[in-house]
């Protein structure tokens, strides 16, 4: 027993080194960063990172020394307040397990792409382009299907040619060239010897994904789940978040918004502490925010710290009277 707690306490001790190293990567590159400290163990958040760029790029962080760490759900949670918010959104691990994760890849955890602190350095200062990724077991280099078949056409080279080259067949070298599938990594490095490097293709982690995020299958309270069906109702694509400043939020078109509702578990000061990072949070994404609390001693003390706080059905009015504007 007394060797499993050294072992956690050793876990969470490289954990915060690990964070704090990140950070300070970051402050390199960014224009503003802010930290999450909501909920407060750095183990159970799904972003702890907001950073927006000196070009103006934002993006969600997770920051975990170890991958293996990072749960399904944490990980679903994040990709959904990706799409939902429509702002990229990934993962910087040091190792998966006993395994170092190698700088220049891009792994995926859950459906969110991860790589190293040096791979997020190479990609956030622009000095180096990343075309490498992992697909399952495999790792993959990431090509430019019109480039490569303009390139083959220009040296006059048939599928077959190719396929002889690279010992595989006609139908996988076509598949390259529709985009379908990538090569693997000793496919892909014949393939730049024999057409050159423009058929490379960067990978773009600044990307949002197009899908709209899962549909929450269930929800903390009534209150939550009358505040996602009424933005459901207007057309919003809708999260739902369970460790984050967000309960509940979405996006339709232009328009981003994200509340924090009261639970029961939830102190004023806790509610206060959530909603002032949550804030924060908005400032850099661009989003609107409320918090929403049926108690009128909790609005009110949310209001005196200059925060937006509503009641459920003034915030379905606020929504309600957003629609009809949009109309």
């Amino acid at each position: 027993m007394a060797s499993e707690v050294k072992v956690d306490i050793m876990e969470s001790i490289r954990l915060r080194e690990y964070f704090y190293a990140v950070i300070a990567t970051l402050y390199r590159y960014a224009e503003r960063i802010v930290v999450l400290e909501y909920p407060r163990s750095i183990e159970k958040r799904s972003v702890d990172l907001v950073v927006k760029l000196q070009d103006g790029k934002v993006f969600l962080l997770k920051v975990i020394d170890d991958l293996s760490l990072v749960s399904k759900k944490e990980a679903v949670e994040l990709a959904n307040l990706s799409t939902a918010l429509e702002i990229p959104g990934f993962i910087v691990a040091e190792r998966n397990g006993d395994e170092l994760l190698v700088s220049d890849v891009v792994y995926e955890k859950h459906g969110v792409r991860t790589v190293n602190l040096e791979t997020l350095e190479h990609i956030i200062s622009g000095r180096e382009q990343v075309y490498i990724y992992q697909s399952k077991d495999m790792f993959k280099i990431n090509i430019d299907p019109r480039a490569m078949k303009a390139k083959r056409i220009e040296k006059n080279l048939s599928l077959g040619d190719i396929a002889l080259i690279l010992g595989t067949s006609r139908r996988a070298v076509y598949e390259y060239e529709r985009g379908t599938i990538d090569p693997t990594i000793d496919k892909g490095e014949k393939l730049v010897n024999i057409l050159g490097e423009e058929i490379l293709k960067p990978i773009n982690m600044f990307e949002v994904p197009e899908s709209s995020p899962r549909p929450p299958s269930s929800y903390d309270n009534p209150v939550e789940e009358k505040i996602a069906e009424k933005l459901i109702e207007e057309g919003y694509k809708v999260y739902h978040a369970k460790r984050t400043v967000s309960d509940i939020g979405g996006s339709l078109r232009e328009s981003r918004i994200m509340i924090a509702v009261k639970h029961r578990r939830d102190s004023e000061d806790r509610l206060v502490e959530k909603a002032t990072y949550l804030e924060k949070m908005c400032e850099l994404t661009g989003a609107d925010h409320a918090i929403v609390a049926d108690d009128k001693g909790v609005l009110r003390r949310i209001e005196a710290e200059g925060l937006r706080a509503y009641t459920i059905d003034a915030f379905i009015d606020v929504v309600k009277r957003l629609g009809e504007e949009r109309k």
